[in-house]
């Protein structure tokens, strides 16, 4: 086996670990509740009448920008009740060279030699 085969399965490997899918089921659980919540104020928005002009207070503009603002904070409250559900279950999403560098504790003796996620 080659340096490129073994260079492809060492990403595959580390895209398939457990800490990598529960990174990515976190993100596309933001995804989706920011578009929940998009597509509820936006069907909201479409129940007013479309043909008035927008008024011209100041309390209208800030309704319009957390309307804008909604979906990313939704994602981003979460992502941060991800964050805690992961770290509650112990599933480090932090790839082993960072905590082997002396900045985090429990990097297994293996990984440190294949750059994958911490044992």
């Amino acid at each position: 086996m080659n340096s490129a085969d073994s260079a492809v399965r060492g990403a595959l490997l580390q895209l398939t670990s457990p800490e990598m899918l529960a990174a990515l089921l976190a993100a596309l659980c933001a995804a989706m509740v920011a578009y929940a919540v998009a597509r509820a104020l936006g069907s909201r928005r479409l129940r007013t009448a479309p043909d008035l002009p927008l008024p011209e207070h100041g309390l209208d503009h800030a309704l319009e920008g957390m309307v804008i603002l909604a979906p990313i904070l939704a994602a981003l409250a979460t992502l941060l009740a991800a964050h805690v559900l992961i770290g509650a279950l112990g599933i480090s999403t932090a790839p082993c060279w960072v905590c082997c560098s002396g900045r985090a504790p429990g990097c297994a003796p293996a990984a440190r030699k294949s750059r994958s996620f911490c044992g």
